[in-house]
């Protein structure tokens, strides 16, 4: 049997563990874009459909609304999605051209969570910043969340 002790910091190092192999402070060596004084950044990626990723960089879209409740908060990456959304094909040109898809285009930080009366969570976003050269993430990108580097 062993000692209370030795339970103790057994739980503690799991936990070390799990905090470790999360990375909660990662970005990849060639990220010089983000401006002094911005968070680091998790290894952590949301994928967002264009033009809404493009409406997120912009500022001009504060909220993103899903039907799962996110405990994340922080720094992420901003992956804009292979497939643009349904209801915006004629949206996804701009005036530089086609909005980039398939590449993470930026950050923001997610501050809140909550949930919305009639169904779903609405996710609270702010301070995006966007990428001066558009990156490959290292892993297949989920519908929600994924890990975009590979640790090292």
């Amino acid at each position: 049997m062993k000692s209370i002790n030795e339970t103790s910091r057994i739980i503690q190092y799991n936990l070390w563990k799990k905090l470790k192999k999360r990375n909660f402070s990662s970005r990849p060596e060639n990220l010089t874009s983000l401006p002094h004084g911005v968070d680091l950044v998790q290894n952590r990626a949301i994928s967002i459909r264009q033009p809404y990723a493009e409406q997120i960089l912009r500022g001009t879209k504060l909220f993103e609304y899903r039907s799962i409740l996110t405990r994340v908060r922080g720094r992420v990456y901003i992956y804009a999605s292979l497939k643009p959304a349904r209801s915006s094909n004629k949206q996804v040109n701009n005036e530089e051209g086609i909005l980039p898809t398939g590449v993470i285009v930026g950050t923001v930080e997610i501050v809140d969570c909550t949930r919305r009366w009639f169904g779903g969570y609405r996710w609270h976003l702010k301070n995006p910043v966007r990428l001066e050269e558009s990156l490959k993430p290292d892993n297949h990108p989920q519908p929600v969340w994924f890990t975009p580097f590979t640790e090292p």
